[in-house]
């Protein structure tokens, strides 16, 4: 296949496209080194943001909660509003539907209720809000609005449930990071737009992989001989991460693993890779 000087521009240039989706997609945060996916973290984040007032009666604290709302949560959306509804306190959610699909959260409630279980469990800020619930008798409830669409997910914990994760020791870092995987995986597979779909993430033990598929074998030529480009327009964006985001790869660093964005096309076993050892990337994050 013949490739012209348009294409070949294209090409080099599609990784800074390319990454701004997939970073802010997976848009890791591990606060206290949590991550559970995209919504495990938003449910952490915003109960830290409650939590600060947890000192007070509940709906006091509320209140005082609410008042600092909007509370932005990077390209992914905002904490619109927390609310005291008699029967529970309610985050609402306004969010980006190019980075978190309604659809992913209402087809898997329970997956999704069990990675944010696996974030919340051992936070002791979030700790401080849950024993407010669970001693008032209210229900924790998560509501995620999509910013166009206006579709809605929610998710809700009763009292009892509360008292479970309040009891539950916190996540090994191994475990979050499984976790986080599997949220990940039911947001792809995703088309970046640039000639790239992101289909899978995968921890193979020593390396973390986003698995990219690219259109054909003239495609991941360019690649290959690009890589550093590739990897320079990476280093670039990472600079502009959000923290939350950058507690991802803080936390695959921690574990000694190596971060991959592994490309790939159908009906080629050739693969080229972009790869980050443990130490390159604590030297980009610390």
């Amino acid at each position: 296949m013949k490739v012209d000087l348009y294409d070949k521009v294209k090409m080099l240039n599609f990784a800074k496209l390319y990454n701004q989706t997939i970073n802010h997609l997976i848009l890791f945060s591990m606060k206290n080194k949590y991550f559970a996916g995209v919504i495990g973290i938003l449910m952490c984040a915003a109960l830290c943001v409650f939590s600060s007032c947890a000192d007070t009666k509940l709906k006091n604290s509320v209140e005082k909660a609410n008042k600092d709302c909007p509370v932005s949560l990077g390209i992914v959306g905002e904490l619109t509003s927390i609310e005291y509804k008699g029967d529970a306190v309610e985050f609402l959610f306004n969010i980006d539907e190019e980075f978190i699909k309604i659809d992913a959260i209402t087809d898997n409630l329970e997956d999704t209720k069990a990675s944010a279980i696996t974030n919340m469990a051992g936070n002791e800020n979030v700790n401080k809000m849950f024993d407010m619930l669970i001693e008032t008798g209210t229900n924790l409830r998560f509501v995620w609005k999509g910013k166009d669409s206006g579709e809605e997910a929610t998710i809700e914990f009763t009292p009892a449930e509360i008292k479970e994760i309040r009891e539950t020791p916190a996540a090994t870092d191994e475990e979050k990071l499984a976790s986080a995987i599997a949220a990940t995986n039911r947001q792809l597979p995703l088309d970046t737009g640039t000639g790239v779909v992101v289909t899978e993430m995968i921890d193979k033990g020593n390396v973390v992989a986003y698995m990219n598929q690219v259109p054909d074998e003239e495609f991941l030529m360019q690649v290959a001989k690009n890589t550093d480009a590739v990897k320079n327009s990476q280093k670039t964006y990472f600079k502009m991460m959000s923290s939350t985001e950058k507690n991802l790869f803080r936390l695959i660093a921690e574990l000694g693993k190596k971060l991959s964005y592994t490309y790939y096309t159908d009906g080629s076993d050739e693969t080229v890779e972009v790869v980050y050892t443990s130490e390159e990337l604590k030297k980009i994050f610390d």
